[in-house]
């Protein structure tokens, strides 16, 4: 009967938390009820959605005069609410009146403490909840990591998660979230100290995880050690996706060790499912000049898997740069009607205005519009800038206006226009 009553209350808090709180919104009279549990409902959905600091203080004075603070729901939506509102001294002030905070209350008041930069009076709280018998749940240990990471102090968050393995089993998102930010700082062997300890304590690596290892130590050149951490995912996992093969493949690639990059493409082509491995050999091969081969491997692409924007796009700036225009233009063709990505057009629009064909790249503008291709704004700015190059400045400003009107709030775009911009002052003067 007791869970039978509270399914059936917590069904009627659900069903009627959205339209109170759209009702209050809407300064419309609430549906009140003598019914307390319509009260209850109506003051959490509002506590659950508010973020106005003032609305909030007043809705806790509401609260107070219908008696019902002393619901710990009430009390801990309130201090969550506080918590959202970084209002850390209301929330203190309710969470102190708190008879048995559950952990969710304790989590909240923490991570509150830590956006505040208030380390001790995190670690305290952790402390007496330890003391309490209280296990922590995920987002604090996470919470953790955040603070440390934001105040460059990772060694401590490895120290601390590492001790409270001892007693509890921090989750594996929080060694993930760690593992990453010694990556993004190039604290290598911390990454890979961590990613031991990870494995220690039990917790299995995901593809996510295996791609951002393989990752921070392919780009900075590890690649014997990026290999050894290969071998331990085949063991791990058995299965390695089309994403991490182009991770190795493109770290091989800027090793320079291209005959190691070209025999593991071979061996893995056939199992592909996703262009990326394709693109990523395609890539370093352009880069050397190595166009036949990028040319061929391309082709052979097309009658396996449908090539994505950025294999069309590299084999077709790889022909360009060579100045092989007139095949450039004939593969171009093809990507019109197999590809709806603007990336090809941009790329022969950029060669076009680079040889001096101005009017052929405008007229090719002119076409991009008529396809069922969505125009980003890197296709307008290659447009702007060969205007620009050929001081064809009247139709320049018009394409500028065009794309104004449709990238308002693209920062890219503006502060290319405003290097343009400083660019023309400079030859002017």
């Amino acid at each position: 009967v007791f869970v039978k009553d509270q399914t059936s209350f917590s069904l009627r808090v659900r069903q009627r938390s959205q339209r109170c709180y759209s009702e209050t919104n809407q300064n419309k009279n609430p549906s009140w009820n003598t019914d307390k549990s319509i009260d209850f409902s109506h003051h959490l959905a509002f506590l659950r959605e508010t973020k106005n600091l003032t609305l909030l203080r007043e809705r806790e004075a509401q609260i107070n005069q219908t008696h019902l603070e002393d619901l710990w729901i009430i009390k801990g939506a309130l201090v969550q609410a506080f918590t959202r509102c970084n209002a850390r001294t209301d929330a203190e002030r309710i969470f102190q009146t708190c008879t048995n905070p559950p952990a969710k209350l304790w989590q909240d008041m923490i991570l509150c403490d830590l956006r505040h930069n208030d380390l001790e009076k995190a670690s305290q709280r952790l402390a007496r909840m330890a003391k309490l018998n209280i296990e922590p749940v995920t987002y604090i240990w996470t919470g953790f990591v955040d603070y440390y990471e934001r105040t460059r102090q990772l060694p401590d968050a490895f120290e601390l998660l590492s001790n409270a393995s001892r007693r509890y089993r921090p989750d594996r998102s929080s060694w993930f979230k760690l593992m990453c930010a010694f990556g993004k700082d190039g604290e290598l062997d911390a990454q890979k100290k961590t990613y031991h300890k990870m494995t220690s304590l039990g917790h299995v690596m995901d593809q996510r995880g295996w791609n951002a290892l393989l990752n921070s130590f392919g780009k900075s050149g590890r690649v014997d050690e990026m290999l050894e951490l290969l071998d331990d995912m085949k063991k791990s996992s058995g299965s390695i996706s089309d994403v991490t093969w182009a991770t190795i493949l493109d770290a091989l690639g800027r090793a320079n060790r291209t005959d190691d990059m070209m025999a593991l493409f071979k061996s893995i082509k056939s199992e592909t499912t996703m262009p990326e491995p394709w693109s990523a050999v395609l890539n370093h091969l352009s880069r050397h000049g190595r166009i036949d081969e990028t040319v061929s491997i391309f082709q052979e692409l097309r009658t396996t898997i449908p090539p994505d924007a950025i294999a069309w796009t590299t084999v077709l700036n790889a022909l360009g740069s060579a100045k092989r225009t007139d095949e450039m233009m004939a593969l171009f063709e093809r990507a019109k009607l197999e590809s709806n990505q603007p990336g090809p057009w941009t790329v022969v629009m950029k060669h076009l205005w680079k040889e001096g064909r101005i009017d052929e790249m405008m007229s090719l503008f002119q076409e991009m519009k008529n396809f069922a291709v969505t125009i980003d704004y890197i296709s307008y700015g290659t447009v702007i800038a060969g205007l620009s190059h050929a001081n064809r400045h009247q139709e320049m400003e018009a394409v500028i206006a065009e794309a104004e009107a449709h990238f308002p709030q693209e920062q890219n775009f503006h502060s290319f226009i405003k290097k343009l911009e400083s660019k023309r002052l400079k030859q002017r003067h």
